[in-house]
């Protein structure tokens, strides 16, 4: 019994096999070359929030700077005596993850003793915002 099998399509098994060994070493390649853009893309946005907390904390303590000590309303206070800029400062709580510390800069020399600036830094995951103060 002779049966042909004239106009049959397919694919052989090994053209199946070629083409999947093809397919895995295109993925390993690509995952070799992709991988570390792939794991680390979330870093951009943390750091945009970051830079979020920060600049929102940052707002409140110049809005206070403006609307409090600008006023007359409190005192400079180089020391964190109650009821000072400085001290209220230093009894702000920062967003989650962040920290605020603050310093006196002595700017040039021929400044008078009883001028003050104030460097406030706030520092939020891999993000640093700073601002100056002057009394």
């Amino acid at each position: 019994m002779n049966i042909s099998h004239f106009g049959e399509k397919g694919f052989t098994l090994v053209e199946i096999i070629v083409t999947l060994v093809i397919a895995a070493l295109l993925g390993a390649v690509i995952f070799a070359y992709m991988g570390t853009s792939l794991t680390r893309s979330h870093e951009p946005i943390a750091m945009v929030e970051d830079l979020g907390k920060a600049v929102a904390d940052m707002d409140e303590i110049v809005a206070y700077y403006n609307n409090r000590y600008l006023a007359k309303y409190v005192n400079w206070g180089n020391t964190s005596s109650p009821g000072t800029f400085c001290h209220w400062i230093d009894q702000k709580e920062a967003s989650d993850g962040c920290s605020i510390s603050r310093r006196n800069v002595k700017g040039e020399s021929n400044l008078s003793d009883d001028f003050d600036i104030l460097e406030v830094t706030i520092t939020c995951g891999k993000q640093s915002l700073s601002a100056l103060f002057s009394e």
